[in-house]
């Protein structure tokens, strides 16, 4: 057993209260354009901004995570990388091949979207074909929506040897290497379908490298986002005015290749409510927030059930629509979310010692 496991994560409560939200805006922005077809009125625009490009404060905080609970692992060598790989194959990807897998070859074959993926209608080919489909669609995770963070964050997190030689240079030339980073994020955007994985590292690579960097500089960060709360939670309300001005509805500017699209503000946005949500946490982080707690020490498991309980919600036709957008996306939200702690609590008193490799959690 790698000391990875021995040790515990100890996480700053205003990053484990960001987490939680984090988690809550993920469902919330999977549900938005699920209520209704995507119309773009007004009220669909805003929710759209408001909640879609939520993977941004998760991946600043695997960044954050890494700099603050591995790399003093790493330098004193009571982590090797190959622990620290085989940890979150066993705990990352392990739990998502139980869930996807069962999931996917019920669901695939009636799924339009994995026909246009494919080119052809899935489980419709030999088998090989079917074989290679089946890979295919649990590299990508696009049998579902969400699953595609997965296999991206075993990319992310092969890539820690290099990241971690970023946090060791000198100052000047980790500002240079990030600063040509976030403008090709700002120019890249997210990949069509989240299909390609070098696309998606391309994409959030400058997000990655800001977490390092505010694990790096917390001491002299965290005094001034506690000053400037409020001034991030209304420069957050302009980018969203700034991206309904010009008609930009969530992370709708996608490419298939590397080519650009106008200014990536998604991703600027969630940004700013990163640090927005930051700083009202750390001036909150001395006092008991169970819900934000619970949220986030549930959320990989949250995260890999919610669109597995939404689909079994949905074809059992449980989920109501009133005609009201916010209402609806709300009982969805609180219904999915409930079936995913239904879900967790089952597998926690079914398998005791083994809910993590089957729920994430």
């Amino acid at each position: 057993m790698s000391s990875l496991i021995r040790e515990p994560i100890v996480i700053l409560n205003s990053f484990q209260y960001l987490r939680g939200i984090a988690i809550l805006i993920i469902v919330i922005a999977h549900m938005v354009p699920r209520v209704y077809p995507r119309s773009f009125s007004v009220e669909e625009s805003a929710a759209y901004n408001l909640f879609q490009g939520g993977t941004t404060p998760f991946v600043f905080l695997s960044g954050f995570i890494l700099i603050h609970v591995f790399l003093p692992r790493f330098a004193s060598g009571r982590l090797s990388y190959g622990a620290f790989m085989r940890d979150k194959i066993e705990n990352i990807w392990l739990p998502y091949l139980i869930l996807a897998l069962p999931f996917l070859l019920l669901t695939a074959s009636q799924n339009n979207l994995v026909t246009s993926y494919l080119g052809h209608a899935f489980g419709t080919g030999d088998f090989v074909q079917n074989t290679k489909d089946t890979l295919w669609l649990l590299y990508t995770g696009r049998h579902v929506f969400a699953h595609w963070y997965v296999t991206f964050a075993i990319f992310l997190f092969a890539l820690t040897p290099l990241y971690v030689v970023y946090s060791r240079a000198r100052p000047t030339v980790r500002a240079l290497i990030l600063g040509l980073a976030f403008i090709m994020s700002l120019c890249l955007h997210k990949p069509m379908w989240d299909v390609s994985k070098l696309h998606a590292l391309l994409y959030f690579s400058s997000v990655y490298m800001i977490g390092i960097e505010t694990a790096l500089n917390w001491d002299r960060i965290a005094p001034r986002l506690q000053r400037n709360v409020w001034t991030l939670f209304v420069l957050w309300l302009m980018l969203i005015g700034l991206q309904m001005s010009f008609g930009y509805h969530g992370t709708q500017f996608r490419t298939l290749s590397l080519s650009y699209a106008g200014p990536d503000l998604m991703l600027l946005q969630k940004l700013v409510l990163t640090f927005a949500l930051l700083a009202l946490f750390e001036r909150l982080k001395h006092k008991n927030l169970p819900v934000l707690t619970s949220l986030a020490e549930n959320s990989f498991g949250i995260f890999l059930l919610h669109p597995i309980v939404y689909y079994i919600l949905m074809q059992s036709g449980l989920l109501p629509r009133s005609g009201v957008l916010a209402l609806d996306v709300t009982i969805w939200a609180t219904m999915v979310m409930t079936g995913c702690y239904a879900a967790i609590a089952t597998a926690k008193l079914s398998f005791p010692k083994y809910s993590r490799k089957i729920v994430g959690v």
